[in-house]
């Protein structure tokens, strides 16, 4: 790649401060530039991909050099297996309050399916047996569960039913 002399040291150091020199340029560009959160996330995920994209290059490259692609590529799709299944093993066990986006989506899944159970309690009753399913769809899409502490007042004469 880069060839000064026959020395691989002097070769090596050179590269070396080329690479070393994005984190204090990053360091002074960001006393002048402060990017919105978008350039910032993808900022953050190219460097992120660029490094992964590397570090999986090396790790192929070398696999498949020795001819064990196959090997390579079950392992891969093993681990891919018992990522998902240990994830899900941890989010059933409370696993999903290590972030607030899993916490979000483990709260709105348990709300739908709670209005949906409720819901289909409710069409059991005589008075709604008659419902279609369609629109016994498009209600659980309009409900939200709500809970009230003991004595709160819910809604009094004269309001709004909505």
């Amino acid at each position: 790649m880069f060839n000064f002399g026959e020395s691989i040291i002097l070769s090596a150091f050179i590269i070396g401060l080329i690479s070393a020199a994005a984190l204090p340029i990053g360091a002074i560009t960001s006393f002048y530039w402060r990017p919105d959160q978008r350039v910032i996330a993808s900022l953050m995920a190219f460097g992120g991909g660029s490094l992964l994209a590397a570090l999986t290059l090396d790790l192929v490259a070398s696999a498949v050099a020795h001819g064990q692609f196959n090997v390579m590529a079950i392992g891969a799709l093993l681990g891919g297996i018992l990522f998902i299944l240990l994830d899900a093993l941890v989010g059933n066990y409370g696993g999903y309050r290590r972030k607030l986006t899993t916490l979000v989506n483990h709260r709105h899944l348990s709300n739908t399916k709670h209005i949906k159970n409720m819901l289909s309690h409710l069409c059991s009753k005589e008075a709604l047996k008659e419902l279609e399913p369609s629109i016994i769809e498009s209600l659980s899409k309009q409900l939200s569960s709500r809970f009230y502490g003991k004595g709160s007042l819910i809604f009094t004469r004269g309001d709004d039913a909505n």
